[in-house]
């Protein structure tokens, strides 16, 4: 995806979105 978002405690799923707890954050090339 050529993006660094993870952060501890953070997983990236098969579709691209990073999911923490009860919410997800689509991934975007910036």
């Amino acid at each position: 995806l050529g993006t660094n978002y993870l952060l501890s405690g953070q997983t990236l799923d098969t579709d691209g979105h990073l999911k923490n707890g009860d919410f997800d954050l689509v991934m975007q090339n910036i």
